[in-house]
């Protein structure tokens, strides 16, 4: 893929819209939120993870058949997560919780949410830290945005294993996206609570719409060019967007379409994107840094606080400390997969 594309500015958009949708529910001003007030295709924020999976879809599915194999494919996808993650966890455990808890400090490190708290870096998602943001508007969540990173990983697994079966095809994307599919808009989340088996009625649903998107977007790498570069198509979705707005099949016409437009977008070269190159990959730093970041601006501005307000706190920080974390820690980790890449070959070799 040529690096003349504009997939890191769509990202990094994504990632700042997800910052800009949080502000309103951060400031107690959740039903303010303008594209779920007058559509129904949710919020802003929800609209951008969803830009986030079809894009991932695509670029991981690429990423696979890049790979020398498996091995190869899960330390690239293991560099990439986790890094950012770990420093996400250790900022919110080691510096904001022992100076916004009131208890002391051995009792807030001892104290079972602490230590529930480290097990995201497992990928097993917990919000809350003792009494740390008990008083905010949107209380006690410190991270609210880590719960799609466990889906991410689960589409990293499902691609594996389309990969190693030889089913990552474009045939099977569609197959696995219909199958998504399916389970969204067809089977209750109720038919998964039966015999002891429970699957959280928002976390089946989430699952399920971003497994439809992510698969979408997987299949339009084994298509002709020409699919993500009709511009006429992309208004045409554009256009089919505006128009069922408010209506009750919005969700499935945002599924529909938005793949479309995102990687009609996201093809296309952009000077914004070069200049994007020489500053680094801020959009996933901007999107595991920018919710606490948010809720200290949130408790900083006490009576004050307004989606405007934390907005203006809250995104230069993000960016500066996600402008940090590119180059001091997750630019150095992918500087690994070479590393890993040439040793999980010869391992492969040698099975």
């Amino acid at each position: 893929m040529s690096r003349k594309n504009s997939f890191d500015p769509v990202r990094l958009v994504a990632a700042i819209a997800v910052l800009l949708s949080h502000s309103f529910p951060l400031s107690g001003q959740n039903a303010r939120e303008p594209l779920a007030e007058f559509t129904r295709y949710g919020s802003i924020g929800g609209i951008a993870v969803d830009v986030f999976f079809v894009i991932s879809g695509y670029l991981i599915a690429g990423s696979y058949h890049r790979s020398t194999g498996a091995l190869e494919f899960l330390a690239k996808r293991f560099l990439r997560l986790f890094p950012a993650l770990l420093c996400a966890v250790l900022f919110s455990v080691l510096v904001l919780g022992p100076i916004l808890s009131p208890l002391p400090a051995r009792e807030y490190f001892t104290h079972p949410q602490t230590i529930e708290y480290l097990r995201n870096l497992f990928l097993d998602i917990h919000y809350v830290l003792p009494l740390v943001f008990a008083s905010n508007p949107y209380p006690n969540v410190v991270n609210g945005s880590l719960w799609t990173l466990p889906l991410e990983a689960f589409m990293y697994v499902l691609v594996m294993l389309a990969g190693m079966t030889k089913c990552l095809t474009g045939r099977g994307c569609a197959v696995v996206a219909l199958a998504f599919a399916w389970l969204h808009f067809a089977v209750p989340s109720t038919a998964f609570t039966d015999n002891g088996v429970v699957l959280h009625v928002m976390l089946y649903s989430e699952l399920t719409r971003l497994g439809v998107l992510y698969f979408i977007g997987a299949a339009f790498v084994f298509a002709p060019a020409r699919w993500i570069e009709n511009k006429e198509a992309a208004w045409f979705a554009v256009g089919m967007l505006a128009l069922f707005a408010e209506s009750p099949i919005a969700e499935l016409i945002a599924t529909v379409t938005l793949p479309i437009i995102v990687l009609t977008i996201a093809s296309r070269p952009s000077r914004v994107s070069v200049a994007l190159g020489k500053v680094g990959d801020l959009s996933y730093g901007v999107y595991v840094y920018a919710f606490p970041i948010q809720q200290i601006a949130a408790l900083l501005l006490g009576a004050r606080v307004s989606p405007a307000s934390v907005i203006l706190l809250s995104l230069p920080a993000t960016l500066i400390l996600s402008f940090a974390s590119w180059h001091l820690i997750e630019k150095k980790a992918l500087r690994l997969k070479n590393v890993l890449g040439r040793r999980a070959a010869l391992a492969t070799g040698a099975q």
